[in-house]
């Protein structure tokens, strides 16, 4: 992968999108960056006070994806997945 790696990738995501996660009530527990079957993902796993839904699941998704268009540090093209947990 040329651009930043792995680490630089989940931390830059933790630094980006963690304030306005807290902001809208949510907790972002893990940050994953993988590649498989050629294709890089990431994903975000989120939680709250009560737990998270699919819709919980989808307003991050449509909160996230234009902050991370915006700052456009991730080079490949990915798929950004966005899900509980599982606790």
């Amino acid at each position: 992968m040329t651009g930043i790696g792995q680490e630089a990738v989940v931390e830059r995501v933790r630094r980006t999108l963690e304030p306005v996660l807290v902001r809208d009530g949510y907790e972002l527990v893990d940050v994953e960056w993988v590649r498989g079957g050629g294709r890089y993902t990431l994903r975000l796993f989120v939680d709250r006070a009560g737990g998270v839904n699919i819709d919980d699941c989808q307003l991050v998704s449509r909160t996230v994806e234009p902050i991370l268009d915006v700052e456009d540090f991730i080079e490949p093209a990915y798929d950004l997945e966005v899900s509980s947990p599982g606790r």
